[in-house]
This record gives structure tokens, C-alpha cells and sequence, in this order.
């Protein structure tokens, strides 16, 4: 098994993406949490992202023993374990309801899933990179990526998918909210707070989506680059096979 390489500053700097956006979701525009200061949840949110990067990096560096080699799962596992008692702590401390518990397990857990992904497509061509002169990898390659329209429509759907389902949720939460504040329907403000959530989050996920796809396209496009070499040959040495039987 090809276990991908551990990028400790890149895994860093999207872990600390991931905990800031959440943070700011949670600190300032989520309208269900106007109780919490920017400045607690950001600090809630540093204590849990601190303890799963430092659970991160210490599993990163036994990939290779635990025979782990997907990053996406990895990721979206650990922040799910990490949404757990964070939800628990708000739940207890702030008497969150159990949608707005829902709402952080979901959230972590899929900024986990898209933080795993990046990952796993910046180390797969990383791999090819690294071993372009490897005739063997090309093989793998090509075996494990039979239809590469096929991948970039499940990619596309796997994203429409997840935005889809985070907009729905998000929906149902705001509507839940607006019918036990009918204040903000009159005076205005709730319509612009569910506005300023939409926004958010689309710009978000619109963001990580542009970023997957672009370094899902170079993959392929460095796949394919290692592939001529190898194909350009084949005219060539059928040539000369018909040359030899001439004579």
C-alpha cells in the first residue's frame, strides 16, 4: 500500500482554515448563537482544533503502521470524534438544542471530509510527481482511474451533493429559529441574518469546491503527461516490427 506523504505546514494551514471559518460561523454569523461572544466561540473552537491537530500529527506520523492511506477518511473521522464533545459542551453549558447539536457534529465532520480530500488529491500528485519516470505507476494509475469522466462526475456530485444537503439543513435550522423569534420576521433583521448564513456558507463551500476541482485537474492533467510518453513509443516500435518482416 502507497501511504501518502505527511505535509505537516499544508495540513496545518488547512486545519487552521477549517477552525477559523467554523469559528467565525459560530462567533458571527450564525444567528442561533447571538449567546456566545466571537471571542468565546473562537476560543472553544482553538481548545478543539488544537487537540485534533495534535491527535493529527501524532497519527500522521504511524500512517504507514496503521496501514492508513485516505486522507478523507481520516480527516472526516477525526473531526467527527472531536464534534462529539463540543456539541456535549454546548449542550450542557449553553443548553443548545439537539438541531443546533446536529448542526456542529455535521459541520465539523464535513470540514473534515473536504480538508481529507485536498489532502488526499495534493498527496496523490505529489506521488505522481515524484515517480513520473516510473512506468509502473503509470500502470497503477491508468488501472485505478479507468474513466476519468466518469471520476469528475462523481467529484461534481459528491460536491453538489454536500452543498445541497449543508443548505437544506441550514434552511430547516433557520426556520425553526424564525418560528420562536417572530420578532426578527417583523422588524427585518431576520431575513437578513438567514441572507448573511446563505452567503456565508455557499461562499465557503463554492471555495473548497474550486480548490478540489482545480488540483483534481492537475492530477489528471499530470497523469495524463506521464502516460505519452509510453504511447508516443508504440508507433514507433510497430514500425519497425513491420520493417523487420519486410525483410
Amino acid at each position: 500500500m502507497n501511504t501518502p506523504r505527511y505535509d505537516f505546514p499544508f495540513t496545518f494551514l488547512l486545519y487552521l482554515l477549517a477552525g477559523t471559518l467554523f469559528g467565525i460561523y459560530g462567533g458571527r454569523v450564525c444567528p442561533m448563537l447571538e449567546t456566545l461572544t466571537l471571542s468565546e466561540v473562537l476560543k472553544h473552537t482553538g481548545i478543539t482544533f488544537t487537540a485534533l491537530f495534535a491527535v493529527r500529527h501524532i497519527l500522521s506520523s504511524r500512517l504507514k503502521h496503521f496501514g492508513l492511506s485516505n486522507f478523507a477518511k481520516l480527516d472526516a473521522c477525526l473531526f467527527l470524534l472531536a464534534s462529539i464533545p463540543l456539541a456535549m459542551f454546548y449542550s450542557l453549558s449553553y443548553q443548545f438544542p439537539i438541531d443546533s447539536n446536529l448542526k456542529v457534529v455535521f459541520g465539523l465532520t464535513m470540514f473534515g471530509f473536504l480538508t481529507g480530500f485536498i489532502l488526499n488529491l495534493r498527496a496523490q500528485k505529489e506521488n505522481v510527481e515524484q515517480f513520473d519516470q516510473d512506468s509502473s505507476l503509470v500502470i497503477l494509475q491508468t488501472n485505478e482511474r479507468q474513466s476519468m469522466m466518469g471520476q469528475a462526475i462523481g467529484l461534481v456530485l459528491l460536491l453538489l451533493v454536500t452543498l445541497t444537503i449543508t443548505l437544506s439543513m441550514v434552511a430547516l435550522k433557520d426556520v425553526f429559529w424564525l418560528e420562536h423569534n417572530p420578532e426578527r420576521v417583523l422588524d427585518g433583521s431576520g431575513k437578513i441574518s438567514i441572507i448573511k448564513e446563505f452567503a456565508y456558507i455557499a461562499s465557503v463551500l463554492i471555495g473548497y469546491s474550486i480548490y478540489i476541482m482545480k488540483l483534481w485537474s492537475q492530477l489528471m492533467k499530470r497523469i495524463l503527461q506521464t502516460r505519452k510518453p509510453p504511447l508516443r513509443k508504440l508507433p514507433q516500435a510497430h514500425r519497425h516490427s513491420v520493417t523487420d518482416i519486410q525483410q
